[in-house]
C-alpha cells in the first residue's frame, strides 16, 4: 500500500470469518496453548537431524493477530490465518507436522533461542539487526503499519505526526516503539507522543476501546481485521515516509540454519505453484504478498543462513 493510502480503512461483511476469529481471540486466547498435530509424510532431506527425526515442526506465535494468526471460531485449540495455512502447506511440502504453541510476544524470541520452538511464525518483523544477530529471517508478507483508533477520535488523523501529545500503544520491545520515538523526536517538539507498550494485541485493542490509549500501532492486515470485528474502530495507514513497509518473517535460530534454508525453498515452491497467492487471497491479503525473489533467508543483509 502506498503513502497515498492515508484514508481510514473500512472492510465489508465479507470479512466476517476473520472478524469472528478476532472476536474469539479477544475472549479466549491463552498463553502456552499447544495445538494438536495433523498428519504429514516423510521428512525432506536437508532438514536439521532432530527435526527430521521427530517429523514435527514446532511453531510459536501469539494467536490474537488475525488474519496473520488468530483463533479458529470452531476450534479454539487451533490457530487460524495466513501463517497456519502457509505452515500446513509447508508441512505437506517438507513432510513435517506443524505443531503450534500460543506464545505471548515477550516470550517468543527467548523461547526460540532456548529451543522451546523451532520457528516463530506470525509477529516477527524483519530487521537488519535481527538478521545479523541470533536469528535467520524468511519473509512471508510485507505490510504497512496502521493506527487502530476509535472512530470518534480519528477525525483529522492521517499520520503518526498527528499523534503529538497523544498516547500510542505498541508491542513491548517491538520495532514500532523505535518508529514512534523517531517520529515524535522529529515532529513533536515539546509535545511528544506518549508510548504505552503492550504484551499482546488483545489488551491493546481493549485499551483503544476503553480510551486508555488513543491508538494502537500494528500491521495493517491485523488492524483491518480489528475494524471488521468492531464497527466503532477505524484504522489509519501510516505514510510510507514515516514507517516504510516492513517484512513479517518466519524466524529461526541460527543454530538451525538449514531449517531456515528449507523453509525459504519450500515457500518459494508454494509461490511458484500458486498455493501462496491463493492462501493470501483467501484471507483478503493479496496486497501484502511478497515476490518470489524476496523469499530468501535474510533478504535485508544477505547474511548466509546460520551465520552472523
Amino acid at each position: 500500500m502506498s503513502s497515498q493510502s492515508f484514508a481510514k480503512l473500512t472492510t465489508s461483511l465479507s470479512g466476517a470469518c476473520v472478524a469472528a476469529a478476532l472476536a474469539v481471540a479477544l475472549g479466549a486466547c491463552s498463553t502456552g496453548t499447544v495445538s494438536e498435530p495433523t498428519g504429514a509424510g516423510t521428512p525432506a532431506s536437508g532438514l536439521p537431524a532432530q527435526i527430521a527425526a521427530s517429523g514435527a515442526l514446532e511453531l510459536g506465535a501469539e494467536w490474537s493477530t488475525p488474519p496473520i494468526v488468530g483463533v479458529d471460531p470452531s476450534n479454539t485449540s487451533q490457530p487460524f490465518g495466513i501463517a497456519p495455512d502457509l505452515a500446513a502447506a509447508i508441512g505437506n511440502d517438507l513432510g513435517l507436522t506443524p505443531r503450534w504453541r500460543n506464545m505471548q510476544w515477550p516470550a517468543q524470541l527467548p523461547g526460540l533461542q532456548s529451543g522451546a520452538v523451532d520457528a516463530l511464525f506470525g509477529q516477527i518483523s524483519d530487521t537488519r539487526e535481527r538478521e545479523a544477530g541470533e536469528f535467520d529471517l524468511v519473509p512471508f508478507i510485507k505490510t504497512t503499519e496502521s493506527l487502530l483508533m476509535s472512530s470518534d477520535k480519528a477525525a483529522g488523523i492521517t499520520s503518526l505526526a498527528d499523534m503529538c501529545g497523544k498516547t500510542v500503544g505498541a508491542p513491548v520491545g517491538g520495532v514500532q516503539v523505535a518508529s514512534v520515538r523517531a517520529v515524535s523526536d522529529e515532529r513533536c517538539g515539546s509535545d511528544p507522543i506518549k508510548i504505552s507498550e503492550f504484551q499482546g494485541g488483545v489488551a491493546a485493542v481493549n485499551a483503544v476501546r476503553s480510551g486508555a490509549i488513543t491508538a494502537w500501532l500494528d500491521t495493517t492486515p491485523s488492524q483491518k481485521s480489528a475494524v471488521a470485528a468492531d464497527s466503532e474502530l477505524t484504522a489509519v495507514v501510516v505514510p510510507d515516509e514515516e514507517i516504510e513497509p516492513i517484512y513479517t518473517a518466519i524466524a529461526v535460530s541460527k543454530k538451525n540454519g538449514s531449517l531456515a534454508t528449507a523453509l525459504a525453498e519450500s515457500l518459494r515452491r508454494l509461490s511458484e505453484n500458486g498455493t501462496y497467492a491463493r492462501i493470501l487471497a483467501d484471507h483478503d491479503s493479496a496486497d501484502s504478498s511478497v515476490e518470489i525473489d524476496e523469499i530468501t533467508v535474510n533478504p535485508l543483509t544477505g547474511t548466509p543462513a546460520g551465520t552472523k
